[in-house]
This record gives structure tokens, sequence and C-alpha cells, in this order.
């Protein structure tokens, strides 16, 4: 049977992706057990919360050996979730402290010019440009654009990687990006609906 685990770092939205999991027929277990990290086919790293705190937490627990054996060693899927694509990063400015630099880049405070128009954090619907189209979002039709943000820190600075997707916020900004099988999303696929769900399945079908 699959295994999928969602990692445990005190933040708070691992039950809305329990139940996005769900509705598309699969199961997975929320952990900070080092025993579930080495034994995942798939794992997650959900989004809400703070930077610092979490990484925090993946020390006191001991997680990031087996988070970077899994992933680095034995190619794990993983997809970050907000917060959890920032944690991939080399650093986070939220905590000011370095991440777990899987992927060369930052997560910054979003800054903004014209505040009437575009508000921090930056919540609601927005459109992902998909080109020139990263893999979780290649297969979903076209209309399944839109996905749902809510964020006060933004990705800059990623190098390396095998593809970029964009949103505008008033600039352009990184929506998502892949290395590998590693997928980092800025947007919240557990609140995104269809789109989410297609999301989802393009993930599982990453490790077939």
């Amino acid at each position: 049977m699959t295994k999928i685990t969602i990692v445990d770092y005190s933040n708070g939205n691992s039950n809305s992706i329990l139940r996005a999991l769900n509705s598309i027929g699969a199961n997975a277990d929320f952990s900070s057990k080092r025993r579930d990290i080495e034994q995942a086919d798939f794992l997650i790293l959900p989004g809400v919360g703070h930077a610092g705190t979490a990484m925090a937490s993946l020390q006191s627990n001991r997680l990031i050996e087996p988070l970077r054996d899994a992933v680095l060693g034995r190619k794990v899927p993983v997809l970050g979730i907000c917060l959890g694509m920032h944690l991939m990063l080399d650093y986070v400015e939220e905590g000011a402290c370095a991440a777990l630099g899987w992927v060369r880049g930052r997560a910054v405070a979003m800054t903004v010019h014209d505040r009437r128009r575009f508000k921090v954090p930056h919540i609601g619907w927005n459109t992902v440009d998909r080109q020139p189209g990263p893999q979780l979002l290649s297969n979903l039709s076209t209309d399944d654009r839109s996905f749902y943000f809510c964020h006060k820190y933004t990705v800059e600075g990623v190098e390396e990687v095998g593809n970029l997707s964009s949103f505008h916020y008033e600039s352009e900004r990184i929506a998502s990006f892949d290395k590998g099988q590693i997928f980092g999303v800025q947007f919240h696929p557990e609140k995104s609906h269809e789109a989410g769900e297609g999301l989802f399945r393009s993930f599982l079908g990453s490790g077939c």
C-alpha cells in the first residue's frame, strides 16, 4: 500500500490536506515520527505557520536528516505547500534562519508599492501561468489555472530548477517550481477545488 506522510511541524492546515487527499481516494498519515519519514512513498510539507518555528520543530524532532535521506537519497517525491515550499529553500526570512537547502533560493517578505490595490498578505484566487509547464500543472485542463493563495512571504532567487510557473500580484512572482521529484507550490491546492484535486493526482502519479 502506498504510504503518504504529511510532515507534522505544528502547522495549521494538515487536516485540509487530509480531506483533499481523501476526496481523490488517497489516504495519508500526519506524523512527526522518523519511522514514518523513512517508510514514506510520498512526502508533503504542509503550509500555514511560522517558518522559523517549523524549522525548530524539525530540528527538535530530529527529522532533518531522515527528510534529507528520503528526498535527496531515495528520491521520494515531495510536495511543499506555501510554507512547506519555503522550507525547501536555502533561507527563510521569517525567523531569519537556514532552511532545508534542497533548492537554491530564499523566502522573503512580500513587498508592494500600491498598498490600496495589493494587500499583504495576499489572500484569494489568482491565475497561475503554466508556461513552460511545470510537471504538476502540465496535466491540468486549460480551465484549471486558478488557485487559492494565502501568504505574506514570497520566493526569490530560485536557481537550478527544472521548471517555474508564475502569478501576477503587482509584479510577476513565483507560483511553483520543480526540481526532479521535488515540487513546491506557493498556493494551496487543498483549498483550490478541482484544480487542487488535479494537482494532487499529478503529484501522486509522479512516483509511478
